[in-house]
């Protein structure tokens, strides 16, 4: 069954508002916002959902409201983070890559004051200039707004639940176009990646930039994605053989490559931590492995102000690196002559 696209006459969006997690309360919602149809009903499709449990709740469009004339296109949840971006601002780009029109996206407030902001960091001015092929038909909602049509197609994204081969396809669509207005062209796909997060801010694991100085020895490149460009980034999965790493947002820009051939060999760094990554890797026709070498946690002794934030910020984990470097060699990424490293 093709995915659903409603045309909504007369809905009206709120704005969104983000509800942090108070401590100790069972509720799940973390945004207050959204579309109300023309009968003053909450358009429940279009609210952001995650592992079969909806985030969103409505809030009253009151009386003021500003109209727009014509068709709009409904984007979605626009997030500052780079792999939720990926998964669920962009999850309608199945629809909106190819529909021509103004894009409405709700952003959370980030003051007091309900200021929703307007700018774009570099990453975000690439994917979407991609998308839409130009940021100037990107529109934010900052006050209850009605539409004479409001488009809204259904999400190809949800995590915990789907991703459709229609998005995949329309990542790989975005993630060319990228690779063209960067002028990066792929060579043949013979190179060993290790996607590091050894100078990531939080979610360290306890010795892993010893274990990349042994896998560069062995012939491995480390690579820290957020140091590269985005073309760039596409044109290393495009490249590549073998893709590994301990499980993380990294292993999400893989959709954004057109050749999806790339061995991705996740480490997961809690217990049974595969979930979207399985379900994204199939989607996208990745051949993918997931094993766990996780051993335990401990206290982030890099980053103890991080304790402050997030009690789960605080903390790296450690992992099995000599069970790492055995199923790399068992794989062939590894030499079998290569030095082993030590158990940690």
């Amino acid at each position: 069954m093709p995915p659903a696209i409603e045309r909504l006459a007369g809905a009206v969006a709120t704005p969104l508002a983000h509800v942090p997690a108070a401590p100790g309360s069972a509720s799940l919602i973390r945004f207050v916002g959204g579309i109300i149809d023309a009968d003053g009903r909450p358009h429940v499709a279009s609210h952001l959902s995650r592992r079969g449990m909806i985030l969103q709740a409505p809030s009253p469009a009151g009386g003021e409201r500003r109209m727009l004339a014509g068709r709009w296109l409904y984007g979605g949840i626009w997030f500052e983070h780079y792999g939720h971006f990926l998964l669920e601002t962009l999850g309608r780009a199945w629809h909106l890559a190819e529909t021509a029109g103004p894009v409405v996206f709700h952003r959370p407030a980030r003051d007091a004051a309900g200021a929703v902001p307007a700018t774009l960091n570099d990453w975000q001015t690439e994917l979407i200039t991609a998308l839409l092929g130009s940021p100037s038909r990107l529109h934010f909602i900052a006050a209850p707004t009605e539409f004479e049509e409001l488009v809204v197609a259904e999400t190809g994204s949800v995590i915990g639940e789907r991703f459709t081969a229609a998005q995949a396809a329309a990542l790989a669509t975005i993630g060319g176009r990228v690779a063209q207005a960067g002028g990066s062209v792929a060579g043949p796909p013979s190179r060993r990646l290790w996607l590091s997060r050894s100078t990531l801010p939080t979610g360290r694991v306890v010795g892993e930039r010893e274990f990349e100085a042994a896998l560069a020895a062995a012939g491995f490149e480390v690579m820290q994605l957020q140091e590269l460009t985005l073309a760039e980034q596409v044109r290393a999965f495009d490249e590549a053989r073998v893709v590994a790493g301990f499980t993380g947002t990294a292993f999400h820009t893989a959709l954004l490559a057109g050749r999806r051939t790339a061995e991705l060999v996740h480490f997961a760094r809690f217990p049974a931590h595969v979930g979207q990554f399985a379900i994204c890797a199939a989607a996208a026709g990745y051949p993918a492995r997931f094993h766990d070498c996780f051993l335990g946690f401990e206290p982030d002794v890099e980053d103890q102000a991080a304790s402050a934030v997030s009690p789960a910020a605080a903390r790296a984990v450690r992992q099995d690196f000599a069970a790492v470097w055995r199923v790399l060699e068992d794989l062939g990424a590894l030499p079998a002559a290569a030095r082993a490293v030590p158990e940690r």
